[in-house]
């Protein structure tokens, strides 16, 4: 079994320290294998966000003219496998903050089940996507109306973002980071009209990455209905070639992710892959910068702000946090 790592990060009065044990070995077993061989290796590697990881891989090796491009239903399936990862960490970690009441386990299957259904019934998946995301969010309209109208709902989300609110969190942990240096749901919205309002009033503070999440996932669940054509969002996948490289960028629910190769003589030569992960949670990436400011601005109820801020950013591993 591979170890997919971890994070271990360590925040105290104007100091953070962010320590990552993953590793980017893995995209070396593809290294002298035939794309064929790398596309049936890909799903068995990676559990989390493992269609992403297939898209990219696939389209990534079809611009070398030697994959093949997986289309149509597949993208589907990278959409509600992205808005699962959104849903169960709200049915799991937004419910355990608001409510002691756990969500059964028969509703986290249902959540569970959206890739399967996105291959198995397309048909039903628009519809499952849409009650899902009015059972633990609301209503598209009224999450891209902004917080002020959500928040009026009884759901999770609804009550977790109210409750930021009412403890004046809106803009703590605003630090300022780039964009394009980020690769996170809070870029993938920031064109969103709501997101843009929050960003001005807040900076790219907590209020607005949390919100990020849910606008995304009310974006997925347009893209779902609209059998995956979404003019306002970056396109389910492009493809870019340099310097004898092909690379394929899919967004996923924690950001972009990116995989790159080069053949030789029709095998992988070389291999790499960028998660959001490695560049949201790089040393003086945009998680550190933001926990940083954090730090600086608050002390009592540091530990509950700064696992709000970490979860924004959301790791695709387990993570550990220490507040001094």
């Amino acid at each position: 079994m591979i170890d997919a790592g971890h994070i271990d990060i360590t925040l105290s009065p104007g100091a953070v320290s962010i320590v990552s044990t993953r590793s980017k070995a893995i995209a070396r077993l593809f290294i002298g294998k035939a794309p064929d061989g790398v596309a049936a290796l890909v799903p068995a590697l990676f559990t989390v966000c493992g269609a992403a990881h297939s898209r990219a891989s696939a389209v990534c090796l079809a611009k070398e003219g030697a994959g093949r491009a997986v289309a149509g239903a597949a993208s589907q399936v990278v959409a509600a496998e992205a808005m699962r990862e959104h849903l169960m960490r709200i049915a799991v970690d937004w419910q355990k903050a608001v409510s002691a009441e756990a969500p059964a386990a028969g509703e986290l299957r249902r959540i569970h089940r959206l890739p399967r259904l996105a291959a198995a019934d397309p048909a039903a998946l628009s519809g499952e996507a849409d009650a899902l995301l009015q059972q633990w969010i609301g209503t598209e309209e009224a999450i891209l109306a902004g917080p002020g109208v959500l928040v009026a709902s009884q759901t999770p989300a609804a009550r977790l973002i109210r409750s930021v609110m009412t403890r004046g969190w809106d803009g703590v942990g605003a630090a300022g980071s780039s964009l394009p240096d980020e690769r996170t749901a809070y870029r993938l919205v920031a064109a969103e009209s709501c997101i843009a309002v929050l960003a001005r009033d807040h900076g790219d503070g907590l209020l607005p990455r949390l919100y990020a999440r849910l606008v995304h996932a009310a974006c997925l669940a347009r893209q779902l209905r609209r059998n995956g054509v979404v003019p306002d969002m970056p396109a389910s996948d492009t493809v870019a070639r340099e310097s004898g490289w092909s690379e394929a960028h899919v967004p996923t629910s924690r950001g972009l992710l990116t995989h790159r190769a080069r053949l030789e003589k029709g095998l992988v030569a070389a291999y790499e892959i960028t998660a959001p992960t490695d560049v949201n949670f790089a040393v003086d990436g945009p998680a550190e910068r933001a926990l940083l400011k954090l730090s600086g601005e608050m002390q009592d109820d540091l530990a509950d702000a700064a696992r709000l801020m970490v979860e924004a950013f959301d790791p695709c591993v387990a993570y550990g946090l220490r507040v001094q």
